[in-house]
């Protein structure tokens, strides 16, 4: 995946490149005349269908014009560097969602058409501006979500605020929020957010449901290995599981408001 991610940044930069040296080359009287041309007939409409990840570049006008203004900002170097980044980023995210099955469409026309699954449309007008593209999620049911931090796209929170309770097992569908001892009811110690859970004091762990029990694999300030819960029953307002070996039947509730 390495060799992709580092193609994909370096077509970046050479784009980036290229549209620094038309812009820095000047336009004659017909280039103007072609764009002004190219500028008011109708482009063709790109549709996009089932679940995706898209990227929607600004048209060739708008990226070579701020192109070079971020080349005269921050230099050939610099720009160079930003290509790298955004050509990492944007293989990141399109690994991340082909993993899951996503397909990935990048386009710059001026229209894009979300078609959903009940036969409706989401009509997406392309304004984008600057060097890189919007990125939006699609589930084929909703319409398109624009993600926020590419940059950290990989961590899956905006994935799963989009996609992740559609697509989870009902019992931990069930769970999502935040639980609290019985003891303690007014004192939350774990919280689901899609598959991610977190637990106090600032442990995280990956959940999921292998049978009768749950299965949390630690990601963050975790010690020790994966553990399980056989579940007994999950309810909107209780959780209850056995732990340590089946022994034990313990009791969560939703806190106190």
């Amino acid at each position: 995946m390495k060799a992709i991610q580092i193609i994909t940044a370096l077509t970046f930069i050479l784009v980036i490149v290229a549209a620094c040296n038309n812009a820095d080359k000047g336009k004659t009287d017909d280039d103007q005349t072609k764009e002004n041309s190219e500028a008011k007939s109708p482009e063709n409409e790109f549709t996009v269908e089932g679940k995706a990840l898209v990227f929607i570049s600004p048209d060739s006008v708008s990226f070579s014009n701020a192109a070079a203004k971020a080349k005269k900002e921050y230099g050939e170097d610099g720009l160079a560097e930003i290509g790298s980044d955004e050509g990492m980023y944007a293989a990141d995210a399109k690994d991340f969602v082909t993993a899951k099955g996503l397909k990935v469409f990048d386009s710059d026309a001026k229209v894009i058409l979300f078609k959903k699954e009940d036969g409706s449309v989401f009509r997406f007008e392309n304004k984008v501006n600057g060097l890189g593209a919007d990125v939006y999620l699609f589930d084929g049911k909703k319409d398109p979500k624009k993600v926020e931090a590419l940059a950290a796209f990989s961590d899956e929170k905006e994935y799963n605020e989009y996609f992740g309770i559609a697509n989870l097992n009902p019992i931990i569908k069930q769970l999502q929020g935040s639980w609290a001892p019985v003891s303690v009811p007014d004192m939350p110690t774990e919280t689901y957010e899609g598959d991610l859970v977190k637990m106090m004091p600032n442990q995280e762990y990956r959940v999921k449901l292998e049978g009768e029990y749950l299965v949390y694999a630690p990601i963050k300030n975790a010690e020790g290995g994966p553990f399980k819960r056989k579940v007994k029953k999950v309810t909107e307002k209780d959780f209850t599981y056995y732990e340590q070996g089946d022994n034990t039947l313990s009791k969560m509730i939703r806190p106190k408001k």
